[in-house]
């Protein structure tokens, strides 16, 4: 049983524990009723937790859905479960397979379910991982099966509860995006907060080493610092987007996210920036020809660096560079960047205490650099005495609650980025 602990926020957690329904919200169902009709209570059900017409009944005869099933009776013939989730994450694939009976002598529903998921999984297509099965007349029996990282089916528990019900789409979504593991323990996540000395310690010690070794664009420092740029747009992009539950979809119909690269994910359903070319399909994603009008519009001038190249171009031009001279894509330096930025921290509502950006330009902008671009960094211990000498505390306790403004006509807007994410 592969067993996994995560931290996050209470408020996730509790939506995670109370997502799904049990027999009892189908304890009014005829008991002489026929299994038709029960298909058809648990297809409204599985519709209120999924409202996006992603539940298929058997009565539908959907054959995209069923191709893949063999009838239990002739496999020559193909199956027809009662309910599916089909195409949840965007890829054409069943993720919930549901079996209903109402006579207990015709069967066991939950090993029907299991035997419709293994007709599937042995497909090598995709992985089906999540068996249901109901039994009206068999006290309501309701049980849940997981594949677990072996293959089996298993029980779900999460804190340490089993888990027999109908499942939802928090609960789906954790048991894909944690591909295998069938015991899970939330814990309550005391967030810390990700400081400026821990950012700083990636732009001065762990960039420069990166950067050494991409010759395309390691001496052009305005290159380097909109790549910079964007890379560490694209994370923010991506986290709120999933925090407002609006997940970006890739053209290969995975939900795109991002991840640390040692975090295991179903790469079935969840593009989670493993490798070069799944990075630059979530850039496409988001301003790319075929992305959301929305999305291109907010973010494109993020992703075009210095007017010469898009995020995308840069990435193939280091890639050509690094093939003459023998570095495979899974040793690139983009990826080694990627890993370098999964140290940056996650933040709640994607809000940082202080400017990303500006540390960027800050630390990775030489003299020469800032004074080309017409910019100019005060330094801190500058700016805190003239602070405390120009100010009364209240002026700044009404700039930081947008009460009051500070007019500085020698300010220039030093960078031209959209930053609100």
């Amino acid at each position: 049983m592969s067993k996994l602990t995560l931290e996050m926020k209470s408020d996730r957690i509790n939506a995670i524990i109370s997502d799904y329904c049990t027999q009892d919200d189908l304890k009014d169902i005829e008991m002489d009723g026929q299994e038709e009709l029960v298909d058809i209570r648990v297809f409204n059900l599985m519709e209120t937790m999924y409202p996006d017409n992603k539940i298929i009944a058997q009565i539908k005869k959907e054959e995209p859905v069923y191709k893949l099933l063999k009838s239990k009776k002739n496999e020559n013939r193909r199956g027809k479960s009662d309910i599916t989730l089909f195409n949840y994450f965007g890829n054409n694939s069943i993720d919930i397979i549901i079996e209903n009976k109402y006579d207990k002598t015709k069967g066991n529903p939950i090993d029907e379910a299991m035997e419709y998921c293994n007709n599937i999984n042995d497909s090598g297509i995709y992985t089906c991982r999540v068996a249901i099965g109901f039994n009206l007349y068999d006290d309501y029996q309701l049980i849940t099966k997981v594949l677990d990282e072996a293959g089996n089916w298993t029980d779900l528990k999460i804190n340490g509860k089993i888990i027999n019900g109908f499942l939802g789409q928090e609960i789906i979504q954790l048991i894909y995006t944690h591909a295998g593991v069938t015991d899970f323990k939330l814990k309550i996540k005391e967030e810390e907060k990700y400081t400026r000395s821990e950012f700083k310690r990636i732009l001065d010690s762990d960039l420069p080493v990166i950067f050494r070794d991409m010759s395309d664009i390691g001496s052009n420092e305005a290159l380097k610092i909109s790549f910079t740029v964007a890379f560490i747009s694209l994370k923010v992009i991506l986290e709120k987007q999933e925090d407002i539950k609006r997940n970006i979809i890739d053209e290969s119909g995975r939900s795109v996210v991002w991840r640390s690269c040692s975090e295991r994910v179903d790469s079935n359903t969840i593009n989670a920036l493993k490798n070069v070319n799944e990075i630059k399909l979530a850039v496409n994603a988001i301003v790319g020809d075929t992305a959301d009008s929305e999305l291109r519009n907010k973010y494109k001038d993020i992703f075009i660096l210095e007017d010469k190249y898009t995020f995308n171009e840069l990435i193939d031009k280091i890639l050509r560079t690094e093939a003459r001279n023998n570095i495979s894509t899974d040793r690139s330096s983009i990826m080694k960047m990627k890993v370098v930025l999964d140290k940056i921290k996650r933040q709640s509502n994607y809000h940082y205490e202080f400017d990303l950006f500006g540390e960027v330009y800050e630390s990775l902008a030489n003299n020469k650099t800032k004074s080309d671009l017409g910019q100019y960094f005060t330094k801190r211990h500058i700016i805190r005495p003239l602070v405390n000498m120009l100010l009364k505390p209240n002026d700044i306790e009404g700039i930081i609650n947008k009460v009051k403004k500070v007019c500085d006509p020698f300010c220039r807007n030093r960078w031209n980025v959209n930053r609100e994410f």
